[in-house]
């Protein structure tokens, strides 16, 4: 859908506005060759299927990093675009959402189709309380924060795209890798692996470090509860071979929640009312 939404801006800006008519006509031809790769992907056989929706996000994001850039036309011009800063938090923050709830219910399905038992129940417990403590920590400061820094740049398009299409591929991607960790708890409670360990504490440290980037790119400031999560990740990461898959989540939630109260703490000693 983005190519045809992208060409009727173009259709609808070029009587009256035609510089945002030739900015949208230069992300039109990267998206269209992006969507042919997307769904030449998708008609592939799944070994297959990889390859060419990595190359698809390649291309979205070499786009997006150097400005669309197109022959006899060069790069648009970020910093004349003027944005609204609440309308791209929210339109960034629905994709956490669906992050979060497109995690919970492929986990759901899975634990489905298990035989419950004590380690089952309690990894979709962990799972839930993953996904909990992960909208806490988003919700609860960061979407006001981004749509109020935007506001007040000077370059609001270089800071939208840097804090909610680079950083933002982060947060996204530790959401989904939490994911997997999940279906690794339900699967393989008590089987110590590497990818067990790769995958239910690599979501939560890129998700932390997304949201650490996030805070300092917009806040001009390091903040604390995201520093001494990933510092507690890591100590948990040290000594990942002596406890069990179910254990290393328990703790690696632990540590998300952690981080949520701390957020939530120094929100409240600053003043600052929820969602801000």
């Amino acid at each position: 859908m983005t190519a045809p939404r992208t060409g009727f801006i173009v259709y609808a800006t070029w009587r009256h506005d035609r510089h945002a008519a030739r900015d949208f006509s230069r992300v039109l031809a990267w998206t269209a060759a992006g969507s042919v790769l997307w769904i030449v992907g998708a008609l592939l056989p799944l070994p297959a299927q990889l390859p060419f929706w990595a190359m698809a996000l390649g291309l979205e994001v070499l786009g997006a990093l150097l400005g669309f850039p197109l022959p006899m036309m060069g790069p648009m011009d970020m910093g004349r675009w003027d944005l609204s800063g609440a309308h791209i938090a929210e339109r960034s923050s629905l994709f956490v959402l669906i992050a979060l709830g497109e995690g919970l219910l492929v986990t759901g399905f899975a634990f489905v189709d298990l035989d419950i038992t004590p380690e089952t129940a309690t990894a979709m417990v962990l799972a839930f309380a993953s996904a909990a403590a992960m909208w806490w920590i988003y919700f609860d400061h960061g979407e006001r924060v981004g749509a109020e820094a935007m506001e007040g740049s000077d370059s609001p398009g270089r800071l939208a795209r840097t804090a909610y299409t680079f950083v933002h591929l982060l947060v996204i991607g530790g959401i989904v890798l939490a994911s997997v960790g999940d279906k690794e708890l339900l699967g393989h409670p008590e089987d110590q692996s590497a990818s067990a360990v790769v995958t239910v504490l690599g979501g939560p440290v890129l998700f932390l470090a997304g949201t650490l980037v996030f805070r300092r790119l917009l806040e001009r400031r390091w903040p604390t509860a995201q520093v001494a999560g990933l510092l507690g990740l890591v100590a948990v990461a040290a000594v990942s071979a002596v406890l069990t898959p179910l254990a290393v989540g328990a703790v690696s939630t632990g540590v998300l929640a952690v981080v949520a109260a701390m957020e939530t703490v120094d929100r409240v000693r600053r003043g600052r009312r929820a969602g801000g």
